[in-house]
């Protein structure tokens, strides 16, 4: 469904617009593609398909957040974190991004950092991502600060089940 749905994104903006935007947009779902890709693998192939996808979306935040989400999973804490941090540089607007993190570091990080990405998150102000938009545009969540929609977030996100298939 979402794959359609994205397909048909693509074809009216190709129909409308330059093809610079046309690029971005292709690769933007390009980017949520691989990252689906790693999320619905088994957990042997995964390794696998992250490597191809940062061969071949090196930048995309979804691709980094992917690849942060399987570290967390094997509990390699230093290199999960560097990916988070890396979908955040990439995509500062990605509210996914910054809630995955939020919620990382909530279940295995420091007080410290948890403030430092709440400051962070004040900063980037992010508007964008499937879970972010879902809270933010809840009616009894109009007016919420970036933080409080960051928390809001983090509690939607069950990190017993990070991946679908696990």
């Amino acid at each position: 469904m979402y794959m359609y749905m994205y397909m048909c994104v693509f074809v009216l903006v190709l129909s409308r617009a330059s093809i610079y935007t046309c690029c971005c947009v292709f690769n933007l779902i390009l980017g949520i593609l691989w990252a689906h890709a790693i999320a619905t693998d088994p957990r042997p192939a995964r390794k696998t398909r992250s490597f191809d996808a940062i061969s071949r979306c090196e930048r995309d935040a979804h691709v980094c957040v992917a690849v942060a989400k399987l570290f967390w999973l094997d509990r390699k804490i230093k290199k999960s974190r560097d990916w988070f941090n890396r979908a955040v540089l990439f995509d500062p607007g990605l509210g996914d991004a910054w809630g995955y993190f939020y919620k990382f570091e909530l279940s295995l990080g420091k007080k410290s950092t948890q403030t430092a990405i709440e400051k962070r998150v004040e900063e980037a102000d992010p508007h964008h991502g499937e879970l972010w938009t879902s809270v933010s545009k809840d009616d009894e969540n109009t007016g919420l600060k970036a933080v409080d929609m960051l928390k809001k977030v983090a509690s939607l996100i069950d990190s017993n089940h990070i991946f679908a298939r696990d």
